[in-house]
């Protein structure tokens, strides 16, 4: 792996890393710190892909960088759980999160309906 390839790589976990610490200062729940660590990691480098016209973007030529964000997702997140345990508090990531609206979001949309205000399952035909 060249010089450059290394540092792309490191930068990509760093800025994962980055996105989690920046997360959970704003008291973002599990799936807020992965967005926000997957935008931080691979935001600037698709823009920069993007200006330049350089195709395929960057993540998407070397899927590597995909798995270099996520152990940097992993690394943050689990290191911050640990720490938190150590300091004998329980982890945000183990308290109750309102996923209630990320299912009521997605769920319509995987049963192939647009409308979210039935909350009622379809019955088995």
């Amino acid at each position: 792996m060249s010089l450059l390839a290394t540092l792309e790589f490191v930068a990509v976990a760093v800025s994962a890393i980055y996105g989690i610490l920046l997360a959970a200062r704003r008291g973002m729940d599990f799936v807020g710190v992965f967005a926000v660590a997957f935008v931080a990691a691979f935001g600037g480098g698709t823009l920069r892909d993007l200006f330049l016209d350089r195709v395929p973007l960057f993540w998407i030529a070397n899927p590597h960088y995909v798995l270099a964000a996520l152990f940097g997702v992993i690394t943050g997140t689990f290191g911050g759980v640990l720490a938190e345990i150590v300091c004998s508090e329980i982890p945000i990531l183990f308290k109750a999160a309102p996923f209630c609206a990320i299912c009521n979001l997605t769920l319509p949309a995987l049963r192939g309906s647009s409308s979210t205000s039935s909350a009622e399952p379809r019955s088995a035909s």
